[in-house]
Order: C-alpha cells, then structure tokens, then sequence
C-alpha cells in the first residue's frame, strides 16, 4: 500500500505541476489536465482497498 501511495504522490505533483506550467503559457483552458486527478485517486483508492482487505482476511483473525 506504501508503494501505491508514493507512485500516486509522484503522478499528482508531476499533473499539478505540469497543470501549472501550461496554465501560464495557454490560459485557463490550460488547467483542464487537473480534471485527471479525482479519476487516479479514486483507482489507486481502489486497489489499496483490495490490498487491504485481501491482507485483512489473511492475517486478522477478527
């Protein structure tokens, strides 16, 4: 779970970043790639969900 937070950490600041830089040189209609964001967050959310549940079944005796 630790790996899939730092790769989401990484994609978002390198999409802020980029958002960022072309915003300045194309306008607002230069921002449009932060729309990407909630979609990566929410599939990466996704499959650490998965993760945790499959280690939960195997390891937790609750």
């Amino acid at each position: 779970m630790r790996e899939i937070q730092i790769e989401n950490r990484n994609f978002t600041t390198a999409i802020s970043g980029l958002s960022f830089m072309v915003g300045f040189w194309a306008g607002p209609t230069g921002l449009t790639p932060l729309l990407v964001l909630p979609y990566t967050q929410y599939k990466n959310k996704n499959r650490v969900d998965v993760i945790q549940s499959e280690y939960e079944s195997k390891y937790c005796d609750v």
